[in-house]
């Protein structure tokens, strides 16, 4: 990891490149942060895996931004501890294929929710165990439920 992404990880709440010019991850950052974000990295598909529009003033900010810059936006209701089902890990994961890329995945932290689904994504994608386990070590390990969905046929 170079400097660039240790700063970027610990400044812009957990982001990562998932895969160059096409897939970016972190937790949710405010307006400021999420303006730097985009300058460097600018995404054309969003994915907010923590949508909460009542509560989090964030995500409607966030979907303003979006649709100000033609930016598409998709967004799931999921709690920390794993996927509302596997139908919508499938779901989220086909937008991840479909999806113009760039595409930036975020949750909150960037941590479970985010980590289980860019896990799931990199194993249907022939990503050694590995690879999964050391982005984990690096952006923190998800919700046991989230780990075991890899593990699930």
């Amino acid at each position: 990891m170079n400097v660039r992404e240790w700063l970027f990880r610990k400044f812009l709440k957990n982001f990562g490149v998932v895969e160059k010019n096409s897939i970016y991850r972190s937790g949710q950052p405010g307006w400021i942060r999420r303006a730097i974000i985009y300058y460097f990295y600018p995404f054309k598909s969003v994915i907010n895996l923590a949508w909460a529009p009542n509560t989090d003033c964030q995500d409607n900010d966030e979907k303003i931004f979006c649709t100000k810059r033609g930016i598409k936006y998709c967004s799931f209701l999921w709690g920390a501890g794993g996927p509302i089902s596997k139908e919508e890990m499938l779901k989220a994961y086909e937008l991840m294929i479909k999806l113009d890329k760039p595409i930036w995945v975020h949750c909150e932290g960037g941590k479970d929710r985010t980590g289980g689904l860019i896990a799931f994504w990199k194993k249907q994608q022939g990503y050694s165990f590995d690879n999964i386990f050391e982005d984990f070590e690096v952006h923190k390990y998800p919700a046991w439920r989230w780990i075991g969905l890899l593990f699930e046929e």
